[in-house]
């Protein structure tokens, strides 16, 4: 077997001491053995470090960083900084991967920068599997970008793909430390600039544990300044490319992040001044500087797609705020009420 080829592996832990075992031992089993496992406690309050130093002492493949808690983009930073292999993955400390994950990857990527490969979400409560497959795809130079549609299903997360370490680190793309979601998709799209081959496979290698349901108010909590944010920095992505098919998807995901944030809005019961300011502060990046000139939505996502989104929040969104949403999904290009 060809062992020229080191994968660094990084496992960022945040109090999963009741998951870590299984997801180290699944790193530990895997049939290409050529890895550096990085292991980055972020402050965690429970028992997990002392589970990975015990895992640790018996694999000098192993090396643990243990940080206070910045959150899980400051730990996979922390990871990439000192990362030494010839390839890269990220694997959650609650997720598992198969034994022949890094191998059928490694296998498949061959001089491309990044690889896909499905996943399956195991329900732990039920013990069912649901699987989401890959494609078997191969794309260089603008194709990468025009067929987007074709992989957009797969890009959510920041599991079950294989990078080129060398592309991340010449160009500087590291996750932004200050959002505590959506940072891995951003990660994403801002490497795909650099990228000028990718590979996909069928392969649903990479195990995702879903225990106990966060909480609601977890999955609710209303930052907009994060919002904001996001927001804008899709916005500029779009703007880096003079890809088409690139810039439709940076503006679809802001449609996405729009319509997140209206969910929350709705959630809290904020009123109807507050609720304003917060919505007029986000849709602000719809709009560029000459006019106001609203991104024509109705060129940009597919009709269907905004009928899906515009039936969807009205079903619970206050009429106020609905009637704002719409106008600007709609297409009109001017929006008088700013």
């Amino acid at each position: 077997m060809n062992t020229t080829r080191k994968v660094s592996i990084i496992v960022p832990v945040y109090n999963t001491e009741l998951y870590i075992r299984d997801c180290l031992n699944s790193i530990q089993q895997q049939t290409w053995t050529d890895l550096e496992i990085i292991v980055v406690n972020d402050g965690s309050t429970d028992n997990s470090l002392s589970v990975i130093q015990d895992i640790a002492t018996n694999d000098s493949r192993i090396i643990i960083i243990d940080n206070p808690h910045k959150g899980t983009s400051a730990a996979r930073n922390a990871g990439l900084k000192i990362a030494t292999g010839t390839h890269l993955t990220f694997v959650d400390s609650d997720d598992m991967i198969i034994p022949s994950y890094i191998e059928q990857m490694l296998s498949a990527i061959g001089d491309c920068d990044i690889c896909f490969c499905g996943h399956k979400v195991w329900n732990q409560k039920s013990n069912t599997y649901v699987s989401v497959k890959g494609i078997n795809a191969g794309y260089e130079g603008t194709d990468i970008y025009d067929h987007i549609p074709d992989y957009h299903y797969l890009i959510a997360g920041i599991g079950w793909r294989l990078y080129r370490l060398d592309t991340i680190k010449n160009n500087n793309i590291l996750f932004d430390e200050d959002l505590f979601y959506t940072e891995d998709t951003l990660f994403f799209y801002n490497l795909l600039l650099h990228t000028h081959s990718i590979r996909c496979i069928k392969n649903t290698g990479y195990i995702i544990r879903r225990q106990n349901p966060q909480s609601i108010t977890a999955q609710y909590i209303l930052d907009i300044k994060q919002e904001s944010n996001i927001i804008k920095q899709f916005k500029d992505l779009a703007y880096q490319s003079k890809n088409k098919t690139f810039r439709k998807e940076m503006q679809y995901r802001q449609i996405q992040e729009l319509n997140w944030a209206v969910r929350k809005i709705y959630y809290h019961k904020i009123g109807y001044q507050k609720a304003n300011r917060i919505f007029l502060s986000l849709t602000k990046h719809f709009i560029t500087r000459n006019n106001l000139i609203l991104l024509n939505m109705n060129m940009t996502v597919p009709s269907e797609k905004i009928t899906v989104i515009s039936q969807f929040i009205r079903s619970f969104l206050p009429s106020y705020l609905y009637n704002r949403f719409r106008h600007i999904i709609s297409g009109e290009k001017y929006y008088r009420g700013i």
